[in-house]
């Protein structure tokens, strides 16, 4: 990633609760959500607050999930993601990035994995959204 920039509260605000967090930065007018804690039916919420913030400061339908921190996904979440890539709702372009083992597995299993982009590093997740 080159010289991503942290969106300050000016911006997007960060999401910060006990069991979730979404923290926005942009790359070269990417926005970048880095995911952290739990993704379930209570958190969805919180995930599209983030997702929905960040398109309208940024002004942007492309973003990267980075999953680095995501360390629990329901089927709320993989619902969310699924709705995400459809485009419902602000978004047209949705990369998943550096997927943990159990949120792997999830996208395996059901056969998300053939329906969402998924990166192994938020840069490759980038370069994809830039081509």
């Amino acid at each position: 990633m080159e010289n991503p920039t942290n969106a300050g509260t000016d911006q997007v605000p960060e999401i910060s609760e006990p069991r979730f967090t979404a923290q926005s930065a942009i790359d070269e007018g990417i926005p970048i959500l880095r995911l952290g804690g739990d993704l379930d039916l209570t958190t969805v919420p919180l995930l599209m607050d983030a997702v929905n913030a960040a398109m309208h400061v940024h002004g942007r339908q492309r973003i990267v999930l980075d999953c680095t921190g995501l360390a629990f996904c329901d089927s709320s979440g993989l619902n969310c993601f699924l709705q995400l890539h459809k485009g419902t709702g602000p978004v047209e372009g949705l990369v998943l990035a550096q997927v943990g083992a159990p949120l792997r597995r999830l996208l395996d299993i059901t056969g998300a994995d053939q329906a969402l982009a998924v990166t192994p590093t938020v840069d490759a997740a980038l370069a994809l959204l830039r081509s």
